[in-house]
């Protein structure tokens, strides 16, 4: 198949190449009658690093201040995806081409039990390639376009990092290594977080779910390093130093 990526977006060689050796490794993994396959995981090392290199065209498209914004959307949401798979994209309140995480999942039948357990963790969770500003963690209600309020009293904080912990203990290969990890950074910071609460709906419920955490953590050692963070929100709620507000009574999530 011929590819055709146009003249408006610059999209240099070497990834035009990449692009090339990973449609082609698509094609050997989708191939259940070879032997040698890659697995989803070695898939992703090229999507990813694809990922980055689209970036880096925007920022050059940008730089020559083009008003093409509706022809750069049809590229990269209906042009390339159809020719790079398991991708899609957006150009206007966000701007990426990126792998899908769905699209991935729905390829676990034909890969290895690693990807399995990672994809089946991930889908369980409501979780999606962690990358910050490009996916929308389960734990956060959308309220507009680039924020929402911490589902506080709804998202059950420890039940999902358990499970983040245990995949990281029984995957090896890097990159859902650096995803589960990233999963579990993500998480910690927005509970952890210094400043004022904006949860969705009962704000006593912050403390709650704060509390639930803080037994948890000590409760396992490995999390030890934890603690403190939690104790630390806790202590500030309770001297006031933080807020918490509810968007059910008061909108409170900015935007």
């Amino acid at each position: 198949m011929n590819v055709d990526y146009g003249n408006l977006l610059v999209v240099p060689d070497d990834t035009k190449a990449l692009i090339e050796s990973y449609r082609s490794a698509w094609k050997t993994f989708c191939d259940a009658g070879k032997k040698a396959r890659p697995s989803i995981s070695d898939l992703l090392v090229q999507a990813m690093e694809i990922e980055l290199r689209f970036d880096k065209v925007f920022e050059s498209f940008h730089a020559t201040s083009r008003a093409e914004d509706d022809a750069v959307s049809d590229l990269v949401v209906k042009k390339y995806p159809s020719f790079v798979p398991a991708f899609e994209g957006s150009y206007f309140e966000y701007e990426y081409f990126k792998p899908s995480f769905e699209a991935f999942e729905k390829h676990t039948p034909l890969g290895t039990a690693e990807d399995k357990r990672f994809f089946d963790t991930g889908m369980r969770l409501g979780l999606e390639f962690p990358r910050l500003g490009r996916w929308n963690p389960p734990w956060l209600q959308k309220t507009w376009d680039y924020g929402g309020c911490l589902r506080f009293g709804e998202f059950r904080w420890t039940e999902a990092l358990d499970q983040i912990m245990k995949l990281k203990a029984d995957l090896h290969s890097d990159i859902y290594q650096k995803m589960a990890s990233e999963w579990e950074t993500f998480l910690m910071e927005d509970l952890t977080s210094e400043g004022d609460v904006c949860t969705c709906k009962k704000r006593e419920a912050v403390i709650e779910d704060l509390q639930a955490a803080l037994i948890y953590f000590q409760a396992n050692p490995t999390l030890s390093a934890r603690v403190p963070a939690v104790q630390t929100k806790l202590q500030s709620i309770q001297a006031q130093r933080i807020e918490i507000k509810s968007e059910e009574v008061k909108h409170c999530s900015g935007g």
